[in-house]
């Protein structure tokens, strides 16, 4: 399992006048998608390695391009560094009753859909408290789809909250510990199954 390795991505790192463009705001009203995750990818390859021998790469500069660029690249990156299994980290923002997680994988994808099962599984047993929007398939017309069909290996895009929802941004912010947790354990089992 040494030799196998597992990318996080960090969504929103395209670069927009020398810095990442950000992504959605949460409800604190200053935290953003790449502020958040960034955080969270470090925390996530720590217990990658410390807890499942697994090694992380951690991908958080998509650079000054546009987003079909940017993919394209960061795809390439992906398969140049031998990345076996993927994943895209977000937070949902909507409006402000909206709520949930959910987990996204490019239609088709056997096992992208098996990834993104796991995700699901290992987030409704960290946080039965945020409700379980499901595993969904994207196709080429979906907002988001080209990090899932450009990825050379099985993909998938974290939805683990709404940032937008004070609730499930309050549950999440009170314990990232155990979203990283839940998030690692989800990709270790992924990459043990696929």
């Amino acid at each position: 399992m040494e030799d196998r390795i597992i990318g996080l991505c960090v969504g929103h790192s395209r670069l927009l006048r020398g810095r990442p463009e950000g992504g959605a705001v949460a409800a604190d009203g200053k935290t953003n998608e790449w502020n958040w995750n960034s955080g969270l990818a470090r925390q996530i390859a720590e217990v990658l390695h410390d807890l499942h021998g697994i090694t992380a790469l951690i991908v958080d500069d998509y650079g000054p391009h546009g987003y079909g660029e940017a993919m394209r690249r960061l795809g390439k990156t992906l398969a140049d560094e031998g990345v076996s299994l993927a994943v895209e980290l977000h937070f949902n923002a909507a409006q402000a009753s909206a709520n949930g997680h959910e987990w996204l994988y490019w239609n088709g994808s056997t096992k992208g859909r098996l990834a993104a099962t796991e995700l699901h599984l290992a987030m409704c047993k960290a946080f039965p408290g945020i409700k379980a929007r499901g595993v969904k398939s994207l196709t080429a017309k979906d907002r988001g789809a080209m990090f899932v069909r450009e990825t050379w290996c099985p993909a998938i895009i974290a939805e683990p909250f709404f940032g937008s929802n004070k609730k499930d941004f309050a549950i999440v912010s009170g314990d990232r510990t155990r979203l990283a947790d839940a998030i690692a354990d989800g990709l270790a089992s992924a990459l043990h199954r696929i």
